[in-house]
């Protein structure tokens, strides 16, 4: 890593070393400060995207009538494998009172969405992007 010297502060010159990912010179102390904080951002954006998710599948897997998939299809800009998705959740009674038993701890949580993504044959990034969808045209009803 290179050293740069930046200006003299209270008689101490803290040694800066440059983050090649960011080219930014910073102390070890500020580097892992930072490293912390993206750590920490990535941690509640994935916990709430994992609660907007257990919300919108809540209420796919336990209120058929929140999201007709006929209603789906005619009044909002589904793909024909986002729906083939939707019937299957919504058809797959056992998978909501798995749901609704499994729900209250995060490990149980980040179990039921990956067999549900394993079923279902899509990667958790598709099922956050087809609940981010669901979310929004929820909103619009």
């Amino acid at each position: 890593m290179k050293e740069k010297k930046p200006q003299e502060k209270n008689n101490e010159i803290p040694i800066r070393y440059e983050d090649p990912i960011f080219s930014a010179y910073e102390t070890y102390e500020e580097y892992f400060e930072r490293k912390l904080l993206d750590k920490r951002q990535k941690a509640l954006a994935d916990k709430s995207i994992i609660a907007n998710l257990e919300v919108i599948l809540g209420m796919i897997l336990t209120n058929t009538n929140v999201l007709d998939v006929t209603s789906l299809e005619k009044n909002y800009s589904f793909s024909k494998t986002e729906i083939k998705i939707f019937k299957q959740i919504i058809d797959n009674k056992t998978q909501a009172e798995i749901a609704k038993n499994l729900i209250r701890s995060q490990h149980a949580i980040n179990n039921y969405y990956k067999n549900m993504c394993d079923k279902l044959k899509i990667n958790r990034n598709q099922l956050y992007k087809i609940a981010i969808m669901i979310r929004k045209n929820l909103e619009k009803l």
